[in-house]
């Protein structure tokens, strides 16, 4: 994972990088990943762009979505897309021990 993911000093107003030096590493971690893992509760943009890049490449997709939240049927019906739906992100665990326990293996 990249450090700007769980970066503790990043504010509210997110990184402080040009546009298109963004761009540039997201695509570049996209293209690097065995797996995406993408958190869609809540709507984004970048967030969408990149599943849906990661999907014309052929990658594992995996989103994580509260169990009450409204998810985008582009999402929610797409067959290349596993969707884990969770009400507390404790919950998780046990997924992510078994997933990347089937990578490592």
């Amino acid at each position: 994972m990249d450090k700007h993911v769980y970066d503790n000093k990043l504010t509210i107003d997110g990184e402080k990088l040009k546009d298109e030096i963004i761009y540039q590493r997201d695509i570049a971690m996209v293209k690097d990943c065995d797996i995406l893992i993408a958190e869609v509760t809540n709507p984004s943009l970048g967030v969408g762009y990149e599943i849906g890049y990661a999907e014309k490449l052929n990658k594992k997709i995996v989103c994580l979505c509260e169990k009450n939240a409204n998810l985008s049927a582009m999402i929610k019906e797409n067959k290349n897309v596993e969707i884990i739906y969770y009400e507390k992100v404790d919950e998780l665990n046990n997924y992510f021990l078994s997933l990347f326990k089937n990578i490592i293996k």
